[in-house]
């Protein structure tokens, strides 16, 4: 029997169409709670006119003066006319380069560097005035539609990466945000209380956020990146490492070790039935990974859990598999069960497999609980837009 019904999507990223097929899919369906693993915004520019390129717009406006445009442009065309001899392929073969190259190539970087910098520090102010309602705006709108969906089903979530702490100045009063609290208690359908609890496990800042005038901005509103970090990592990059870039790890375990021990005062026990975190624990079974897989805290906590909710990687992820492999199964269509006198493709975890559990950009899922807190099966939902 069905005690929690449990729809889970993620990573959102300014795509409004997503969000009303949610709001339009639970009154039918027989919903309890709704999760959500982050990214509520699209933080870099892509084109799509999202939240990244709205920032970049105004970032540029400001910015890019005939001034700028003039000394800028100068050391760019110049980089171009040192490079454009030595490309190989669609790569910059360096060994090809003179030393009086390389030399003129490094000054020609650091004056770039010093042009964005001088003209970030002319126009801070300016900045600080125009950038932040782009952010503000976002969320405004956000907390709108999230809140149709909280009036139907209950809204549970954790940041993702691209996301800023402002949105919790906006969607706070709408959505649980388990990362801001020890644990959340959700009630099943005859009285079963299932806990919550959650982080962020996300080291991956956005390459725009690290624009100088942009980090200049909003650095203190960035999520703590920390939280996605490894300190087993950290301590073989300071065995391996000296100097400087040892120095910059030593400080960085400091950093680290502070974010941990902070998140286990404030996770607690760990009693957890569902946690949520924005990147699944072993996420290097369905994704690709560059760098850090998982930060501690992620590891710990969600170990005895019946289940973890996650996101960050588009593709998906079912168990240990992607939800490629699974969707894959599906079509070859060994196995079969009926929903609703409808024959379904069917997929097992491996016994022992855990359930975690990464819908990805182009699905959702509904997870259904039974009175033991176990996962009973998972249904794999297509966006669908009309």
């Amino acid at each position: 029997m069905v005690e929690l019904r449990a729809l889970h999507f993620t990573d959102v990223q300014d795509h409004y169409d997503r969000l009303e097929v949610i709001r339009d899919f639970l009154p039918a369906n027989d919903i309890d709670a709704v999760f959500f693993t982050g990214d509520f915004i699209e933080a870099n520019p892509i084109g799509a006119n999202r939240t990244g390129d709205k920032l970049h717009e105004e970032y540029l406006r400001i910015l890019v003066t005939p001034e700028f445009q003039e000394e800028y442009g100068t050391a760019q065309r110049r980089i171009q006319e040192i490079v454009r001899p030595h490309i190989v392929g669609d790569q910059l073969d360096e060994s090809k380069l003179s030393a009086s190259e390389k030399s003129e190539l490094e000054a020609l970087v650091e004056s770039k560097k010093n042009v964005v910098s001088t003209a970030v520090d002319d126009k801070e102010e300016e900045l600080k005035t125009a950038l932040p309602p782009v952010i503000h705006e976002s969320y405004t709108q956000m907390t709108l539609i999230f809140g149709e969906i909280a009036a139907i089903s209950p809204v549970y979530a954790i940041m993702g990466n691209h996301d800023m702490t402002t949105g919790y100045e906006h969607l706070e009063d709408t959505v649980t945000f388990l990362e801001k609290q020890k644990s959340a208690l959700l009630e099943g359908r005859n009285g079963v209380q299932f806990t919550l609890k959650g982080d962020l496990n996300t080291w991956e800042i956005p390459g725009f956020y690290n624009e100088p005038g942009i980090r200049k901005v909003f650095d203190e509103h960035y999520i703590p990146f920390e939280s996605g970090e490894s300190l087993g990592n950290i301590e073989e990059k300071l065995r391996t490492t000296s100097g400087e870039e040892n120095r910059k790890y030593r400080s960085r375990k400091g950093d680290v070790t502070a974010w941990q021990a902070s998140e286990r005062t404030r996770l607690g026990d760990r009693n957890a039935d569902i946690y949520f975190t924005h990147k699944l624990p072993h996420c290097d079974k369905g994704s690709r990974v560059m760098g850090d897989v998982s930060g501690e805290i992620t590891l710990e906590y969600s170990i005895d859990a019946k289940s973890v909710h996650g996101g960050h990687f588009h593709g998906g992820q079912i168990g240990w598999s992607s939800l490629r492999h699974v969707l894959e199964a599906f079509e070859e269509g060994e196995m079969q069960t009926t929903i609703n006198g409808e024959d379904v493709p069917l997929y097992l975890l491996t016994r022992g497999e855990h359930w975690e559990l990464n819908p990805g950009e182009h699905h959702f899922f509904v997870t259904e609980y039974d009175a033991a807190k176990e996962v009973e099966r998972v249904l794999v939902y297509e966006f669908v837009y009309e």
